[in-house]
């Protein structure tokens, strides 16, 4: 009979844990009379976002963090265990981690979830005008090279063109017009990005 009792409680409370939105753990304790089912939270740390971006380097706040299927916020309480994590940023590659282990990191209750986002390539759409009659110019031609990289070769781009955001110098050329020179600052986006100038026709 003992032994039929202690099978319902666990039944019932594994059930009943089941389904709660916080995970619980139920351990069975036997003492010398009888069995007791206990019934205590899971532990939990604060959830703490260490994501970084290739472009521009360094720390990013993503747009959204997703565990196991449900938004969540930073500093958010986690249960300790494995989950899957979504981190998205807009004009970044989206980044899935599943079975991530949720631990106490720090030894002070924080979990720090980890990721690179890495920047996806630009659209890139010209809007070059004539400066004294503000009419449009299809260029003859337009290059791009890195203004970081000194050593990297112009590349020769058209409208819709993709482009790796990053720091660029933009070459315009148009008979009859003075080339057109500048240093853009190509950052992650999903919206295009434009190339406005306007050209000064040769004397």
């Amino acid at each position: 009979m003992k032994f039929f009792h202690s099978i319902f409680l666990i039944g019932f409370f594994a059930l009943w844990s089941w389904g709660c939105t916080e995970r619980v753990i139920v351990e069975e304790v036997e003492t010398d009379e009888t069995t007791v089912v206990e019934v205590r939270e899971a532990e939990k740390v604060k959830l703490l976002f260490s994501v970084q971006g290739d472009y521009p380097a360094g720390a990013v706040k993503p747009d959204s963090v997703h565990i196991d299927g449900t938004p969540i916020g930073e500093y958010s309480s986690v249960t300790v265990g494995s989950h899957d994590f979504v981190i998205e940023k807009n004009g970044y590659e989206r980044i899935e981690r599943k079975g991530v282990e949720v631990v106490n990191s720090d030894g002070d209750g924080n979990f720090f979830l980890l990721g690179k986002l890495q920047s996806k390539d630009r659209v890139i759409r010209f809007d070059i005008m004539n400066k004294e009659t503000a009419e449009p110019i299809d260029p003859d031609k337009v290059t791009v090279a890195s203004a970081v990289d000194k050593n990297s070769r112009p590349k020769v781009i058209s409208d819709h063109s993709y482009l790796r955001p990053g720091r660029k110098i933009i070459v315009i050329a148009k008979d009859g017009f003075k080339n057109h020179m500048e240093e853009v600052d190509l950052l992650p986006d999903e919206e295009p990005f434009f190339i406005k100038a306007e050209l000064d026709p040769e004397n």
